[in-house]
Parts: C-alpha cells; sequence; structure tokens
C-alpha cells in the first residue's frame, strides 16, 4: 500500500509542475500580445506624428500593455476581482 502511495504522490507532482509549466507559459504569451499589440499602436502614432515622438511615453505604454497582457493571462482583472 505504501508503494501505491509513492507513485500517486510522484503522479501528482508531476501533474502539478506541469500546470505550472503551462501558466508561466500563458504569462509569457499575454505579456508578449500585450507588447505587441501597444507596439504597434505606438509605431502607427510614430508614422503619422508631423514632429517629434515621444518615445519614452511610447516604451511606458510597451511596458504597461507587457504588465497587462501578463495579469489577464493570470486571470487578474482590472477591478482586482
Amino acid at each position: 500500500m505504501q508503494e501505491r502511495r509513492g507513485r500517486f504522490k510522484a503522479a501528482s507532482f508531476y501533474f502539478r509542475s506541469i500546470e505550472m509549466e503551462m501558466s508561466w507559459r500563458a504569462v509569457v504569451v499575454g505579456a508578449l500580445a500585450g507588447l505587441l499589440s501597444a507596439a504597434v499602436v505606438d509605431v502607427n502614432a510614430w508614422a503619422r506624428a508631423e514632429g517629434d515622438f515621444d518615445w519614452s511615453l511610447a516604451v511606458r505604454r510597451w511596458v504597461a500593455g507587457a504588465v497587462t497582457g501578463a495579469s489577464a493571462a493570470l486571470g487578474i482583472s482590472a477591478t482586482g476581482v
């Protein structure tokens, strides 16, 4: 009986590690999607700008997009619920 419990415990650890790996992958994909969408918007704005473009604001938007995408992948909403 003890041997059987050991196998189930090992299997349980294995499946938890797979779930954790998948959630990290989702977070990275969400962050990249947020970053990419913010970058596309800012590159479009840069193409239409008639004067100097504020690249520091654009980079801050890219970081905000990455954070928003990662938190969306984690299931955290803007309201905190």
